[in-house]
């Protein structure tokens, strides 16, 4: 058992990993003095990452080193650094050195002077580029609507995370999981504190336009029901909307109004099945949502203190 855990998703990382531990070992032993462990999820990196993850590990007793078998995403891969995290407080930070390990202090004072559950790195001055930041700024807007959560809050990947927050979200069950959804789903005790954000010093950033638009539609579809909703509130609507018409075009074929054999029949008909077969469609929907909502397996309640009353 150990204070702190760094889980540190690594993709093509072989250039940076030596110095990011290096830093992370400095900061620990000279600042924080606490018992820690860090754990390093290769995601099936094309460079040499695991040979040099494994020459880390060689000499340090308190590294663990795990290699997914393909490349499936650094959420998936702080997954299961999640589940192999031993610490009292949990901390995620990126493997190209934009976190600084120096502001790990930062994170640890800000989660063990609050009651928060987690504390959110909010980067000072954000280090990428132009059409990055317009990017996180437009999904982060989205992200407002779609999980309700407090438009000054920000989201990022450098994160300190108290174990049963750990521990409630390893038990969610999804197909495609998003860490900070599943951290705003399981409390409301998030805040950010200020870190520094350093330039990438090697590579590219993962995150293209493509990537970043994949993200958006990924955050719309996989940990929202918006377009569901709306595409069954459309269905009942639409079918109201032809009862009412169907209504207004007998009314004025009872006044004479309408004096063409057979179209007020036609139109009648059109509007009736029309509507009937958006308001089945909107039903569906319905039945989707739930459906979907029970397949996500979310709990359904959860406790944050407990205690109970013995009888003398």
């Amino acid at each position: 058992m150990h204070h702190f855990s760094i889980i540190i998703p690594v993709y093509n990382g072989s250039k940076t990993l030596s110095e990011l531990f290096f830093r992370i070992k400095t900061v620990f032993e000279t600042e924080i003095k606490q018992t820690y462990e860090v754990i390093f999820v290769d995601d099936a990196s094309k460079d040499k990452s695991w040979e040099v993850l494994s020459e880390i590990k060689k000499e340090n007793h308190n590294v663990s080193i795990y290699q997914m078998t393909r490349n499936f995403g650094q959420h998936a891969a702080l997954l299961c650094g999640f589940n192999f995290a031993t610490g009292r407080y949990i901390i995620t930070m990126d493997d190209d050195l934009q976190h600084p390990p120096e502001e790990i202090p930062r994170l640890i004072n800000a989660i063990q002077t609050s009651e928060m559950d987690v504390i959110l790195g909010s980067y000072e001055q954000k280090q990428h580029s132009w059409f990055r930041n317009i990017g996180t700024i437009l999904i982060n807007k989205a992200l407002t609507k779609i999980l309700r959560k407090n438009k000054d809050l920000k989201l990022t990947s450098f994160r300190i995370i108290r174990k049963e927050i750990i521990n409630e979200l390893i038990s969610i069950d999804l197909d495609k999981p998003k860490i900070n959804p599943m951290l705003l789903y399981i409390t409301n005790r998030i805040k950010n504190t200020p870190v520094l954000h350093n330039e990438r010093q090697f590579g590219k950033s993962g995150y293209g336009i493509i990537a970043l638009v994949r993200v958006f539609f990924s955050y719309i579809i996989n940990d929202s029901t918006l377009p569901l909703k709306f595409l069954s509130f459309l269905g009942i609507t639409n079918f109201l909307v032809s009862f009412l018409l169907i209504g207004v075009y007998l009314i004025k074929y009872i006044l004479g109004d309408i004096s063409i054999p057979g179209w007020i029949t036609t139109v009648v008909l059109i509007l009736f099945f029309n509507g009937l077969i958006l308001l089945a469609f909107g039903l569906v929907g319905e039945y989707l949502l739930k459906i979907l909502n029970q397949s996500k397996r979310m709990p359904s309640y959860i406790i944050r203190k407990n205690a109970t009353i013995e009888n003398e």
